[in-house]
């Protein structure tokens, strides 16, 4: 059993973490800032005396002189002055925080002076400045006794975790506002009402799941492995992954869930293929054949394919899935193989999907297929049997991707060449273009593994998708135009006990969920609405029969684009062009870490035509163009009165039909 309960905290370093969202517009000290927002900047200061003027300030050439958001955190050290005082000064409005509690507000260069009591040894200390102009200088001094003078916090009394990297995305920041809602501007909250969901793993087990299937017996293989041992920049040299069976799964009761171990000591176990009989589990350098050997009453290990080099702990080999072969051809296996974050160079054919040919020995039947993925932590089939692999945003991808897998293909993420590191498979042929972009912060951060929706379920013949930062599960609706496949993204549902890793469906209907997360990086644990972070989960999701009032599917239509819902809505409201908002953005991949929206405006709606059935609109919309990502907010209450369960969709535009 893998206990996280007792994994250490993220290292720290002294220093202060300061984290800036550029705002465009009038910053309102009053507002906070929408959640779920990565910020512009992300950086480790020395020190909470700066005058605005410092290095910091200035990220790949970009001086941040405009409305910001300035969040500064650390942990400040008290052990021989848990009584003290604190000195606040700011140009602009600035709040300080101590163990979540407001203490001072300063602005206009006026100092304020509050005392503190501290409960521990360790305070949480947090300021939040927000810049409208110049000057922004921000001053925080303390003392212990009132006759002596305020002084500078000293920079070995401030501590801040250690990051390998620290993710950001370019573009303008949001305020919340009075509109925002769970499901508008926001994530939707707790499970969606037409599914129930039940716990898997019995009381007291931990289980951060890197893999899921099941048997054709209906027992569930569940491989787990230690996301928060992962540590820059190297592999971790002791394998601590595990391969479970889970059994008697139609009990509600969790504790009535069986377990038993079947293979130990293996390394990052991030994917999981049972094949008939067999189960195949992808490792970090091979990938395993498990198969039951009666006459021993144990599982018998049989290395299918290795000969890879991992030299980075993020370099994993994801997900893994089977393509029937024809006429006796045993078929194949495909994977997604992982990069490295930068420090060490990638070996070659890393960032790409991989296919194995099982009918081939080891070491003769692996073919890199497809290259320039970044973290492609998922793989799975979609409409018409497709294969599609998602990606995280990063350095060339400005944003989270569903890619469609097309043999020769490149995807966009250059590899660091400099120093001996390999290039990116096929990156001197021309860039694929992912069918789907999943915008950060809004609908994605940490994709995982995609996973066509069953008949019975709601939604069926769209897609799951994971997701590890952001939580929960989105869906996606995919439709070919002029032989192009593209679509919309939707919100589905939250509530579950860890981000998103691996789904599967049970032979009963059920979708099982399993959960990780990991200290590696700021982006690969998701917090819970309690604001706890999250490494591991496996729960059962059932469709429960409720009919949930919510956006069904968008369509693109040669003047716009369709909106389907899953209840009627009144005539008139659906006939009102004013209760669409619908604006547009395209992406420009670069090296820096993700990517501003460019080109974003407001497109108009000029017509509504409602649905026959009431259950839809036809939009007509001018000003749309292909290459962008088309972005429709509307929040109508059905005709039996239920509100939207989530009231936004993001259409990846590629083609326009003539019709």
């Amino acid at each position: 059993m893998v206990d996280v309960s007792c994994f250490a905290e993220a290292s720290k370093s002294n220093g202060v973490r300061a984290r800036l969202y550029w705002i465009d517009g009038e910053v309102d000290p009053k507002k906070t800032l929408a959640p779920n927002q990565s910020p512009n900047l992300d950086v480790r200061i020395p020190k909470l005396t700066f005058d605005g003027d410092e290095a910091w300030f200035t990220n790949a050439g970009k001086n941040y002189k405009k409305q910001y958001v300035l969040v500064l955190e650390a942990n400040l050290r008290v052990e021989d002055a848990r009584e003290f005082q604190v000195r606040l000064a700011s140009e602009a409005p600035a709040f300080l925080f101590l163990d979540g509690r407001e203490v001072a507000f300063a602005e206009e260069g006026d100092p304020e002076i509050e005392e503190f009591e501290a409960d521990a040894d360790h305070v949480a200390l947090k300021i939040i400045q927000s810049v409208n102009d110049e000057p922004r200088w921000l001053d925080l001094r303390w003392r212990v006794d009132e006759d002596e003078p305020f002084e500078a916090v000293p920079t070995e009394s401030l501590t801040s975790d250690d990051f390998y990297f620290r993710p950001t995305n370019g573009g303008a920041k949001r305020l919340a506002d009075e509109e925002d809602r769970p499901g508008k501007y926001e994530k939707v909250v707790g499970v969606f009402p037409g599914i129930d969901l039940y716990p898997v793993r019995p009381p007291g087990v931990e289980v951060p799941v890197g893999g899921l299937d099941t048997l054709p017996d209906g027992r569930l293989v569940v491989a787990s492995f230690d996301a928060r041992r992962l540590r820059a920049p190297v592999p971790q040299e002791e394998p601590d992954g595990e391969l479970w069976l889970y059994s008697n799964l139609d009990d509600d009761d969790s504790a009535a869930v069986q377990r038993e171990l079947i293979a130990e000591n293996l390394y990052e176990p991030a994917g999981v293929c049972v094949v008939d009989e067999s189960v195949f589990v992808s490792q970090r350098d091979e990938i395993t054949r498990f198969d039951f050997d009666a006459t021993k009453d144990r599982w018998r290990p049989t290395t299918i394919a290795s000969g890879w080099e991992s030299n980075d702990f993020h370099a994993l080999s994801f997900g893994l899935i089977h393509e029937p072969g024809q006429g006796g051809h045993p078929g194949y296996l495909l994977m997604a193989r992982g990069t490295g974050l930068g420090l060490r160079k990638n070996p070659p054919n890393h960032g790409s999907v991989w296919r194995i040919d099982l009918s081939k020995p080891a070491g003769e039947n692996l073919q890199p297929i497809t290259g320039g993925h970044r973290t492609p932590n998922g793989i799975g089939f979609g409409p018409e049997a497709e294969i599609y692999v998602t990606d995280n945003q990063g350095e060339f991808t400005p944003a989270n991707e569903l890619n469609r897998v097309v043999e020769g293909s490149f995807y966009g993420f250059r590899q660091q060449t400099s120093g001996g590191g390999a290039a990116s498979l096929f990156q001197d042929r021309e860039t694929t273009p992912p069918t789907v972009f999943l915008p950060q912060d809004e609908i994605a951060n940490s994709p995982s593994e995609p996973l066509l929706i069953p008949e019975g379920w709601p939604y069926a013949g769209q897609m799951f998708v994971g997701d590890v930062k952001y939580g929960g599960v989105n869906r996606v609706f995919l439709e070919k135009i002029n032989g192009v496949w593209q679509g919309a993204a939707f919100r589905f549902t939250q509530g579950l006990e860890a981000g998103t890793n691996r789904m599967a469906f049970g032979a009963d209907g059920s979708l099982f969920v399993g959960g990780i997360g990991g200290d590696h990086s700021s982006t690969w644990n998701w917090v819970n609405p309690r604001g706890k972070k999250t490494y591991q989960g496996l729960e059962r999701l059932k469709p429960n029969g409720q009919l949930v009032f919510d956006l069904e599917q968008v369509e693109v239509t040669s003047k716009g684009l369709r909106v389907r819902f899953t209840k009627p809505i009144d005539e008139q409201w659906l006939g009102s062009t004013s209760n669409y908002r619908v604006s547009q953005w395209r992406y420009v991949p670069t090296p820096n870490y993700g990517g501003p929206k460019v080109d974003e405006r407001e497109l108009y709606v000029t017509r509504a035509v409602p649905a026959d059935d009431l259950m839809g609109v036809d939009l007509e919309i001018e000003g749309r163009e292909t290459g962008h990502v088309i972005h429709v907010v509307t929040d109508p209450q059905a005709e039996d009165g239920a509100r939207l369960w989530s009231t936004e969709a993001w259409y990846t535009l590629w083609e326009i039909p003539d019709k």
